[in-house]
Protein backbone atom coordinates (compact mmCIF):
# COMPACT_ATOMS: atom_id res chain seq x y z
CA UNK A 1 0.00 0.00 0.00
CA UNK A 2 2.48 2.75 1.01
CA UNK A 3 4.89 1.47 -1.87
CA UNK A 4 1.58 2.58 -4.31
CA UNK A 5 1.03 5.42 -2.57
CA UNK A 6 4.87 6.43 -3.25
CA UNK A 7 4.03 5.46 -6.99
CA UNK A 8 1.13 7.53 -6.88
CA UNK A 9 2.63 10.62 -5.92
CA UNK A 10 6.02 10.32 -7.89
CA UNK A 11 3.59 9.92 -11.10
CA UNK A 12 1.76 13.04 -10.39
CA UNK A 13 5.00 14.91 -9.67
CA UNK A 14 6.53 13.72 -12.78
CA UNK A 15 3.48 15.19 -14.81
CA UNK A 16 3.49 18.75 -12.53
CA UNK A 17 7.05 19.11 -13.47
CA UNK A 18 6.14 17.89 -17.77
CA UNK A 19 3.34 20.57 -17.09
CA UNK A 20 5.43 23.19 -16.28
CA UNK A 21 8.01 22.25 -18.58
CA UNK A 22 5.89 22.35 -21.76
CA UNK A 23 4.28 25.97 -20.21
CA UNK A 24 8.08 27.46 -19.92
CA UNK A 25 8.70 26.04 -23.50
CA UNK A 26 5.55 27.50 -24.71
CA UNK A 27 6.11 30.58 -23.19
CA UNK A 28 9.51 30.91 -24.76
CA UNK A 29 8.29 30.20 -27.66
CA UNK A 30 5.54 33.09 -27.38
CA UNK A 31 8.04 35.62 -26.47
CA UNK A 32 10.20 34.40 -29.45
CA UNK A 33 7.27 35.21 -31.68
CA UNK A 34 6.75 38.34 -30.20
CA UNK A 35 10.47 39.73 -30.91
CA UNK A 36 10.68 38.27 -34.14
CA UNK A 37 6.96 40.12 -34.77
CA UNK A 38 8.53 43.54 -32.70
CA UNK A 39 12.40 43.00 -32.90
CA UNK A 40 12.89 46.44 -31.45
CA UNK A 41 10.20 46.07 -28.76
CA UNK A 42 8.82 49.49 -29.73
CA UNK A 43 5.32 47.92 -28.34
CA UNK A 44 7.01 48.48 -24.85
CA UNK A 45 6.58 52.28 -25.12
CA UNK A 46 3.69 54.22 -25.55
CA UNK A 47 2.74 53.76 -28.60
CA UNK A 48 4.39 56.20 -31.60
CA UNK A 49 5.04 58.84 -28.73
CA UNK A 50 5.10 62.48 -29.13
CA UNK A 51 8.73 63.35 -30.25
CA UNK A 52 9.36 66.85 -28.84
CA UNK A 53 11.66 68.75 -32.03
CA UNK A 54 14.48 69.99 -31.15
CA UNK A 55 13.71 68.63 -27.37
CA UNK A 56 16.16 66.49 -25.04
CA UNK A 57 15.50 63.01 -25.54
CA UNK A 58 16.83 60.07 -22.89
CA UNK A 59 17.49 57.00 -24.97
CA UNK A 60 18.55 53.33 -24.13
CA UNK A 61 17.99 50.48 -22.10
CA UNK A 62 16.26 50.08 -18.32
CA UNK A 63 19.17 52.31 -16.79
CA UNK A 64 17.71 55.14 -19.49
CA UNK A 65 14.36 54.25 -18.79
CA UNK A 66 14.93 55.15 -15.07
CA UNK A 67 16.46 58.36 -15.44
CA UNK A 68 13.34 60.67 -14.24
CA UNK A 69 12.67 63.41 -16.71
CA UNK A 70 11.87 65.34 -13.71
CA UNK A 71 15.71 64.58 -12.37
CA UNK A 72 16.69 67.08 -15.14
CA UNK A 73 14.77 69.69 -14.50
CA UNK A 74 17.50 72.03 -15.21
CA UNK A 75 17.09 71.36 -19.13
CA UNK A 76 15.50 74.49 -20.14
CA UNK A 77 13.80 72.39 -23.11
CA UNK A 78 11.20 69.92 -22.82
CA UNK A 79 12.49 66.27 -22.07
CA UNK A 80 11.49 62.78 -23.18
CA UNK A 81 12.44 59.46 -21.82
CA UNK A 82 12.80 56.83 -24.66
CA UNK A 83 14.35 54.04 -22.90
CA UNK A 84 13.35 50.77 -23.30
CA UNK A 85 14.00 47.92 -20.80
CA UNK A 86 16.33 45.29 -21.91
CA UNK A 87 17.33 46.61 -24.61
CA UNK A 88 20.64 46.06 -26.78
CA UNK A 89 23.20 48.45 -28.19
CA UNK A 90 21.69 47.41 -31.06
CA UNK A 91 18.05 48.31 -30.64
CA UNK A 92 18.56 51.34 -29.44
CA UNK A 93 20.78 52.57 -32.87
CA UNK A 94 17.70 51.16 -35.00
CA UNK A 95 15.03 52.65 -32.59
CA UNK A 96 16.83 55.87 -32.69
CA UNK A 97 17.53 55.89 -36.15
CA UNK A 98 13.78 55.55 -37.06
CA UNK A 99 12.92 58.19 -34.35
CA UNK A 100 14.57 61.07 -35.90
CA UNK A 101 12.87 60.07 -39.50
CA UNK A 102 9.82 61.32 -37.99
CA UNK A 103 11.31 64.38 -35.79
CA UNK A 104 15.02 65.21 -34.72
CA UNK A 105 16.09 66.22 -30.82
CA UNK A 106 18.38 68.91 -30.12
CA UNK A 107 20.24 66.66 -27.66
CA UNK A 108 20.29 63.04 -26.55
CA UNK A 109 21.27 61.69 -23.44
CA UNK A 110 22.67 57.96 -23.73
CA UNK A 111 23.28 55.09 -21.61
CA UNK A 112 23.08 51.85 -22.69
CA UNK A 113 25.30 48.61 -23.50
CA UNK A 114 25.21 46.69 -19.95
CA UNK A 115 22.28 44.36 -21.85
CA UNK A 116 25.37 43.38 -23.97
CA UNK A 117 28.13 43.16 -21.85
CA UNK A 118 26.17 40.58 -19.47
CA UNK A 119 25.46 37.96 -22.17
CA UNK A 120 29.45 37.36 -22.47
CA UNK A 121 29.55 35.48 -19.38
CA UNK A 122 26.74 32.73 -21.52
CA UNK A 123 27.42 33.00 -25.01
CA UNK A 124 31.07 33.16 -24.43
CA UNK A 125 31.37 35.23 -27.93
CA UNK A 126 34.15 37.35 -28.06
CA UNK A 127 32.75 39.84 -31.19
CA UNK A 128 29.92 40.98 -28.57
CA UNK A 129 32.68 44.04 -26.57
CA UNK A 130 33.30 45.11 -30.75
CA UNK A 131 29.80 45.07 -31.34
CA UNK A 132 28.76 47.37 -28.63
CA UNK A 133 31.23 49.63 -29.45
CA UNK A 134 30.20 49.47 -32.98
CA UNK A 135 26.46 50.14 -31.90
CA UNK A 136 27.15 53.11 -29.52
CA UNK A 137 29.87 55.06 -32.01
CA UNK A 138 27.10 54.43 -35.01
CA UNK A 139 24.51 56.41 -32.62
CA UNK A 140 26.87 59.27 -32.09
CA UNK A 141 28.27 59.38 -35.53
CA UNK A 142 23.89 59.50 -36.32
CA UNK A 143 24.06 62.79 -34.24
CA UNK A 144 26.95 63.89 -36.11
CA UNK A 145 25.69 63.33 -39.19
CA UNK A 146 22.17 65.02 -38.32
CA UNK A 147 23.93 67.98 -36.14
CA UNK A 148 22.54 66.38 -32.86
CA UNK A 149 24.10 67.33 -29.55
CA UNK A 150 25.27 64.04 -27.63
CA UNK A 151 26.23 63.25 -23.88
CA UNK A 152 27.72 59.86 -23.43
CA UNK A 153 26.74 58.25 -19.79
CA UNK A 154 29.13 55.78 -19.33
CA UNK A 155 27.72 52.32 -18.70
CA UNK A 156 27.21 52.62 -15.02
CA UNK A 157 29.01 49.91 -12.65
CA UNK A 158 27.11 46.33 -12.08
CA UNK A 159 25.63 46.22 -8.07
CA UNK A 160 26.30 43.32 -5.23
CA UNK A 161 25.51 40.12 -7.70
CA UNK A 162 22.52 37.93 -6.77
CA UNK A 163 23.40 34.25 -6.25
CA UNK A 164 21.10 33.46 -8.92
CA UNK A 165 23.43 35.59 -11.75
CA UNK A 166 26.74 34.42 -10.64
CA UNK A 167 27.08 31.52 -12.83
CA UNK A 168 26.32 33.50 -15.81
CA UNK A 169 28.26 36.24 -14.78
CA UNK A 170 31.96 36.18 -16.68
CA UNK A 171 33.77 38.04 -14.15
CA UNK A 172 35.89 39.49 -17.57
CA UNK A 173 32.72 41.56 -18.03
CA UNK A 174 34.47 44.54 -16.03
CA UNK A 175 37.10 44.50 -18.49
CA UNK A 176 35.02 44.79 -21.60
CA UNK A 177 33.15 47.06 -19.39
CA UNK A 178 35.91 49.62 -18.98
CA UNK A 179 37.18 49.11 -22.93
CA UNK A 180 33.74 50.42 -23.77
CA UNK A 181 33.99 53.46 -21.73
CA UNK A 182 37.59 53.92 -22.68
CA UNK A 183 36.74 54.12 -26.36
CA UNK A 184 33.43 56.19 -26.01
CA UNK A 185 35.35 58.91 -24.03
CA UNK A 186 38.42 58.89 -26.63
CA UNK A 187 35.58 59.32 -29.60
CA UNK A 188 33.54 61.68 -27.80
CA UNK A 189 36.48 63.65 -27.10
CA UNK A 190 37.69 64.11 -30.72
CA UNK A 191 34.14 64.93 -31.60
CA UNK A 192 33.22 67.80 -29.34
CA UNK A 193 30.30 65.38 -27.26
CA UNK A 194 30.32 65.49 -23.70
CA UNK A 195 31.31 62.26 -22.28
CA UNK A 196 29.56 62.21 -18.64
CA UNK A 197 31.68 59.77 -16.44
CA UNK A 198 28.71 58.20 -14.47
CA UNK A 199 31.08 55.31 -13.57
CA UNK A 200 33.30 56.98 -11.38
CA UNK A 201 30.45 58.63 -9.89
CA UNK A 202 28.74 55.82 -8.69
CA UNK A 203 31.82 53.28 -7.88
CA UNK A 204 32.25 52.30 -4.45
CA UNK A 205 35.36 52.85 -3.32
CA UNK A 206 35.69 50.50 -0.65
CA UNK A 207 34.67 47.96 -3.40
CA UNK A 208 35.90 49.21 -7.02
CA UNK A 209 34.07 48.21 -9.64
CA UNK A 210 30.80 48.03 -7.67
CA UNK A 211 27.98 50.61 -7.07
CA UNK A 212 27.87 52.30 -4.12
CA UNK A 213 25.89 50.62 -1.59
CA UNK A 214 23.47 53.16 -1.04
CA UNK A 215 22.45 53.97 -4.40
CA UNK A 216 22.11 49.96 -5.34
CA UNK A 217 18.88 49.26 -6.30
CA UNK A 218 20.02 45.69 -7.86
CA UNK A 219 22.53 43.84 -9.67
CA UNK A 220 22.00 46.11 -12.69
CA UNK A 221 19.95 48.82 -11.87
CA UNK A 222 20.44 52.25 -9.19
CA UNK A 223 17.64 53.60 -7.17
CA UNK A 224 16.28 57.00 -7.33
CA UNK A 225 19.21 58.58 -5.01
CA UNK A 226 21.93 57.66 -7.47
CA UNK A 227 19.92 59.01 -10.60
CA UNK A 228 19.98 62.10 -7.96
CA UNK A 229 23.27 62.18 -7.46
CA UNK A 230 24.36 61.85 -11.22
CA UNK A 231 21.72 64.33 -11.84
CA UNK A 232 23.19 66.62 -9.91
CA UNK A 233 26.68 66.08 -10.85
CA UNK A 234 25.65 66.77 -14.53
CA UNK A 235 24.19 69.73 -13.62
CA UNK A 236 27.21 70.92 -12.67
CA UNK A 237 29.37 69.44 -15.52
CA UNK A 238 27.06 70.85 -18.03
CA UNK A 239 27.44 74.42 -15.90
CA UNK A 240 31.54 74.33 -16.24
CA UNK A 241 31.53 73.52 -20.23
CA UNK A 242 31.96 76.84 -22.16
CA UNK A 243 29.86 76.25 -25.22
CA UNK A 244 26.81 77.72 -26.97
CA UNK A 245 24.95 74.89 -27.59
CA UNK A 246 25.84 73.72 -23.83
CA UNK A 247 24.46 77.05 -22.58
CA UNK A 248 21.12 77.02 -25.13
CA UNK A 249 20.38 73.63 -23.16
CA UNK A 250 20.56 74.83 -19.61
CA UNK A 251 19.85 78.50 -19.07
Amino acid sequence: MKSRLVIILFSITTVIFLFLLLLCRLNGYKDSLRFHLDPLEESGRELQPDLEANGFWIIGDSRAAGWETFQLDFIRIKSLNLGIVGQTSRQVLERFRNDIDRSRPYCILLQVGINDLKCIGLLKDETITRTCIRNILLILETCKKHEIKAIYSSIFPPGDIELFRRPFWEPTTMDSLTTVNAVIKNYCQKNGFIYFDTFKLLESQINPGIVINEYQKDFLHINARGYEHISDRLQDLLGSVDEDWVKYLIE
